[in-house]
This record gives structure tokens, sequence and C-alpha cells, in this order.
């Protein structure tokens, strides 16, 4: 290696053997990309998953995500949930309730062009956190370890053997047989009604750590008792209905066999729980053939043997093609079937009076069932709680946000009908909680006037003064519509800025000629070498495969309009974040994110942003941060933001986050309180100021381009402006 190498990489820079005009280029060490914890870390998974090497294979194409029907229009999964495991966000992924809307049903595998079984990821997922609720968690290690699962079966069978030999006889003496001489009745019943309760009591303690984990506060601490129940009957009803089985297309005959294995359990639980209180009471047992509990027991047995074995078929194939299950894939099944084998064979042998066979396999049976019971909270059998309790929170959440939007909307409208043509009374408290269609009923100024009595309305506080409305009224209807309005004012004012007049010109020409005249696109450029050290630094290419900022380089100095359509059209555009990592490290000292900056905008000017997901996230992008710099002079007000949330962010971005609270000291102020770094209210001079400066440089004319970009999409959709900024701020 060259002296001079040696000695500058001992000074704390590395050569990369580059030469900008005739002297080496060499760079800092620059540890800000690794991640804030550790490296990305995925083997946390691989107890429960045996596909894990396959996500290496994984583009982020989302494809798994756009062909299930069940991930909703903000596809809720699967593509989120393997990137989290790639990132090794286990706790982000065990408070996580959509793992359990995934039922499985392979779809996803089936269509995806890298051959990772998201699939199987998932159902790894749902053992990972049902381990994670499991109390005690010890157990639920040994009941699903592969080198421990056979201790249940061994201590089942030793309890039962000390049970037989202390109230029974394992040979209960000549005649037919009657298993009451084996095991009494009186001592079989209660026995198993203690290891009943048991499981119940421990899987009722994980439904409330799942929850908590969910939703960060007790399940007992639902807010609404009325409205949670109301959600549970739902949830309970969509899961007993197996509607959305019957969304899963790949394999149709699935939601048949878990209907099968459904309610064959549910049954067999049924006549157990009956028989068991009518022997105590004094019924004669065993009870004939015709009797309707043992019609109803056999019938369920059978759905349990159908459902069960057509699972386990698929087990199969699945192993067959490389997707080998773990021991909790297979164990639940296989015990389910068994039980039900051994049950009617019990049964069989008893009618025939085969005593050899009758009373082994009658211990086998009452072996088994005490495994399946005491196993409950450890095994898929568990997933029926946490499945059920995810349907219910989701259904929860959706009646709780229809109550709060249709209450006062309602209110709104009836007001509306009592009054007519008379003007509505000002109340600012009572305009939070309305919409666009509503609010148009109020003027200008009534708007304006109610919307800055409520921002400037303050509370003492140890630091001074406090601005309790700020979360209230961010990013509702009604600052949306203010400041529509108010934009929309302005810019129809006498005057204009010589920026705006530039704007509605460049919205007429070409994308090239943005590019050459464009103030910031036109000195962001300079020669590219295409080295790729853009992408190599960016955080957003981490995470985003497809991501590539050299490519956006490359379309912007080709000259090509059609491919310059086609970038502003894509989602590609939106995946920079603006952390400056690339115009750091560009040997060349081109100004890449000013460039795809000076892109976006031209993008939203002409309308190709609706085009793509996350063009269409700008109208709320403009709400949001737009209305931050316009009402409280601040781009952001982010101090609750999770880092786990926005990993394309980067680790400065966490970095940033874990020290908000330490720069907020040193600056002597915090965004709710006012001051000069305050970002919730600075001086009006100080505000006037700065939108004066947003209005000279047209941005203005930018808010209201995408505005009018919006209520055109809108009205295309068939929506109302308050419905479309929920969709473009929830999906993708």
């Amino acid at each position: 290696m060259n002296a001079k190498y040696v000695t500058r990489a001992a000074a704390g820079t590395v050569d990369f053997g580059w030469r900008l005009h005739g002297r080496p280029t060499t760079m800092p060490p620059d540890h800000s990309f690794e991640l804030a914890a550790a490296k990305p870390d995925s083997s946390f998974l691989a107890p429960y998953c045996r596909d894990l090497a396959g996500l290496r294979s994984c583009l982020q194409c989302g494809v798994c995500t756009a062909t299930c029907d069940l991930a909703g229009d903000d596809g809720r999964f699967p593509r989120r949930q393997i990137t989290f495991v790639r990132l090794g966000l286990e706790d982000r992924l065990v408070s996580d309730p959509d793992i359990w809307h995934c039922y499985g049903c392979t779809e996803c595998s089936a269509r995806c062009p890298s051959g990772v079984n998201p699939a199987g990821v998932m159902g790894a997922l749902r053992q990972f956190a049902t381990e994670r609720y499991a109390y005690p968690r010890s157990v639920a290690r040994v009941v699903n370890g592969a080198r421990s699962f056979w201790l249940v079966y061994v201590g089942a069978a030793a309890l039962l053997s000390v049970l037989v030999a202390a109230t029974g006889a394992f040979n209960p003496g000549p005649g037919p047989p009657r298993y009451a001489g084996m095991l009494p009745n009186r001592a079989l019943v209660p026995f198993f009604s203690v290891f009943t309760i048991l499981p119940i009591v421990a899987v009722a303690i994980g439904a409330t750590r799942a929850w908590s984990a969910w939703y960060g506060s007790p399940l007992r601490a639902a807010a609404r008792p009325r409205i949670f129940w109301r959600a549970l009957r739902l949830g309970i009803a969509e899961i007993l209905a197996h509607r959305r089985f019957s969304s899963c297309k790949e394999r149709r005959l699935r939601p048949w066999a878990h209907g099968a294995v459904l309610y064959g359990f549910f049954g067999l639980l049924v006549v157990s729980c009956a028989l068991g209180l009518l022997v105590l009471t004094g019924r004669p047992y065993p009870v004939p053939m015709s009797d309707p509990f043992k019609v109803l027991g056999n019938v369920s047995g059978a759905l349990l043997v159908v459902g069960a074995s057509y699972f386990l078929l698929l087990r199969v194939v699945d192993s067959l093609k490389g997707h080998a299950g773990a021991v909790f894939d297979w164990s639940f099944l296989c015990n389910v079937l068994l039980v039900t084998l051994t049950g009617v064979g019990a049964e069989a042998f008893r009618v025939t009076n085969a005593r050899t066979l009758a009373y082994p396999v009658y211990f086998v049976h009452l072996v088994l069932v005490l495994v399946l019971i005491v196993t409950l909270p450890y095994t898929k059998l568990a997933h029926g709680v946490y499945r059920v309790m995810a349907v219910v929170g989701q259904r929860y959440e959706e009646l709780v946000g229809e109550e709060r939007s249709l209450g006062p909307r309602a209110a709104a409208h009836d007001q509306s009908l009592r009054t007519k043509t008379a003007e509505p009374p000002v109340a600012p408290e009572h305009l939070v909680e309305l919409g666009h269609r509503e609010l148009a009923a109020y003027s200008d100024t009534e708007l304006s006037a109610a919307y800055y009595m409520l921002r400037d309305a303050t509370e003492p506080s140890a630091s001074g003064q406090h601005y309790p409305n700020i979360k209230r009224i961010f990013g509702t209807p009604f600052e949306r519509e203010k400041d529509r309005r108010e934009v929309k004012a302005l810019l129809s004012g006498p005057s204009t800025p010589e920026w705006q007049d530039w704007y509605e010109k460049a919205a007429e020409r070409p994308c090239t000629w943005w590019i050459e005249n464009h103030l910031v696109a036109r000195h962001a450029l300079s020669p590219c070498t295409s080295c790729g050290m853009c992408t190599s630094v960016c955080p957003a290419a981490e995470y985003y495969e497809e991501y590539d900022p050299r490519c956006i380089v490359d379309v912007a100095l080709s000259g090509n309009e059609e491919r310059l359509v086609e970038l502003l059209q894509s989602d590609f555009l939106w995946y920079c974040v603006q952390c400056g990592s690339c115009n750091s490290r560009c040997p060349m000292e081109i100004d890449i994110m000013s460039l795809i900056t000076s892109l976006r905008c031209l993008a939203q000017i002409k309308g190709y942003h609706l085009k793509s997901v996350r063009g269409r996230q700008q109208y709320a992008g403009r709400h949001l941060w737009g209305a931050n710099l316009w009402n409280r002079a601040c781009s952001l007000y982010f101090r609750n933001g999770d880092p786990i949330d926005h990993p394309d962010f980067g680790p400065r971005y966490a970095r940033w986050q874990a020290e908000l609270e330490d720069q907020f000291v040193r600056l002597g102020a915090q965004p709710d309180t006012d001051g000069t770094f305050a970002g919730r209210k600075v001086a009006p001079a100080t505000l006037d100021e700065l939108r004066s400066c947003i209005r000279g440089g047209g941005t203005l004319f930018l808010w209201n381009k995408v505005e009018e970009h919006a209520a055109a999409d809108a009205k295309r959709l068939g929506l109302d402006l308050d419905e479309y900024y929920d969709k473009v701020r929830t999906e993708g």
C-alpha cells in the first residue's frame, strides 16, 4: 500500500483514490449510518422460522402486500413486518396487532417473485409473539421446543398414572370395558376441571399482555366499555363467520377445513362440559349412541379429523417445497388429530368389547386431552384468543372513530336545519370537530377569528406559558380549511410575487425546460461520474432497495422528457428524507438533495404526483408540515415520533430523537412554550416576516396547486376532502 495513503488513514481519513482538481479526495470516518442500537439482526426469529435465510432475497417490491386482500388499503402486512424482521425490530413486532390479521393463506408466498415465504414469516411472528405474551414464558419454551416438547407428554402421563393408581385401577377386572372402573368420574371430572381453569387464567393473562403491547394501556382501561362490548360481539361474529378466510384465494378448501377444525373443537368442548356436569349430577355414563350429545360428539370428531388431516397434508406439501415448519406448526394439529382418533378408537373398542386395546387407548386419549388443555396458552390454540382480540381492537378503534366523527357532524347538520338561512353561531371549541362540508357554512372571517383564538389560548406553566390547543387543532379539517381559504385569498390579491408568475409559466412548459431554468435545479447539477457514493451512503436506499439517488441525477441530466415524466409520476422520487447525506459525500459536489426538492415541486405543479401513493400523500404533508410552518413557524412538530416507525430516516434521526429533550434544555425552550426556538408560537412580527418569505418565494402558489390537484382527484374518486385526506394519509 502507498505510504501516503497509510499516513492519511492514520490521520483519520480514508483515501478512495479519487482525484478532484489534481488533489486526493479523502473522507473522514462517519459512523452516522450505523443503527442506533445495533446492526440489523433478524436472528431473533430463527428458532421460529426455517425460511429466515430467504429474507435476503426480498426485493421489498410489495407484491406480497398488493396481492393480499386482507392487508387493507393501508397495506398493514406483510411487507412492513418483513422489513422490521430484517432490521431486527423484535419489540416493534411484538407490539404489532396486524400480524394477527394475516390468516396464513400463502397467497403472498405463491406470488413472491423472489421465492420468499412471507406467509411463513408471518406465522413465525405469531409464534414469537405468542411466546412473548405467554404466562409463564418458560412453559411456552418447553412446549414448543424441538428437544423438550415430549416432556409435556411424559408429565401428563405421569400425573394420570398417579391419579389412576390412587383412585382406580389400570386393569378394572373382568367384564365389558368400563372406563369409570379405570378412572372414576368423581376423580376424572375435578382433575380435568382444575387443569382447564389454570390454562384459561394463563391465556387471559396473555391476552391482557397482548392488548397492553398493542395499545399501550391495560385491557381493563378501555375508555368506553359500551363500545368495547359491541366491538367484541362484532369481532367474534366475524371470526365465526369466517369471512376473512373466504377472502383467501390460494387454497380454496382452507376456509372449509379451518371451519371444520373450529366448529369440531367447539362441538367436542360443549359435549365434554355438558357430560361432565351431567355425570356429577348422577346421570349414568356412557350414554347410548343415539343420545344427542353422543351424536354431536361424533359429528364434531369427524369434522376435526377431516380439518386436521387437510392441514397436516398442507404441512407435508410445504415441507416438500422446502418450507419446513417448526414444532409449533405441527404439534397442535397432530395432537388434535390423535385426540380425535384415540377418542373414536376408545369408543369403538368399548362397543366391540376389546378389553386388551380399550384401556390402553383410553389412557393415551386422556394423556393427549390433558396435553391439549394444558398447552392451550402456548400453541396455535392461543391464536384464536389473540386473533379475536386483534379484530376486536380494530373494531373498537373504528367505532370510537365513527362516534367522534359522526356525533359532532350530525349535531352540526341538525343545527343547520333548524337555523336554515341564519348565520351559524361561531363557537371555536365546536368548529374543531367539524368537517369541510360543515365548515362551509362559516365565513372566512369567522373561521380565522376562531382559529387564532384557539391557537393563541395559553395556560400558565412552570416555565412560562403553555399552549394547550396545538395538538388539538393540528391537522384537523378546521385548520386545513382555514389555511386553504387564507392561501387562496392571498393568491388572488392585487399584487403577485415574481416567482408566482414564473411558476405559472413553468406549469405550461416541458419538464426539460424546468431542469434548464429552475434556479435550484440548474445550480444543483454538475458533471456526474456515476460513482454511486450518493446511493451507498443514503439511509433511504438502505431500506428501499429499489431507490437509487444516482438514477435521479442521471434522469435529470439525460434531457429526456419521457424519462423525466416517468420519474415525476413514480413513488421513487419521494423516498428521499432530505437528510443531506448524499450532498456531504458527493466528490463532484452535486446538490442532490436540492435537485430532488426541485423535481418534487415540478411534479406537484404539473399534478404528476397524483400518479404515485407517496406523491398523493403530499396533500397531507402540505397540511401537516406546511401548516406548522405557516401557523407556528416550525417545519415539524415531531416530539412523539418513533424512529422504529421510520427506519428509512436513518440513524441520524434516531440520534436526534434520543437527544431531543436535552436539546430543549440547552435551547431553553420546548415546542409547547413561547420563545425563539419554541416552534409553537413566535412573536407576531417574526411570524409575519416568515410568511412574507413563504409568499415571496412562490410557495403559496405551490400549496394552492397541491390543493387544486387534490380536490380534482377527490372528485374523481367520489370522496370529499376529509375522506381524501384520510385516504392519502394512511395508504401505502
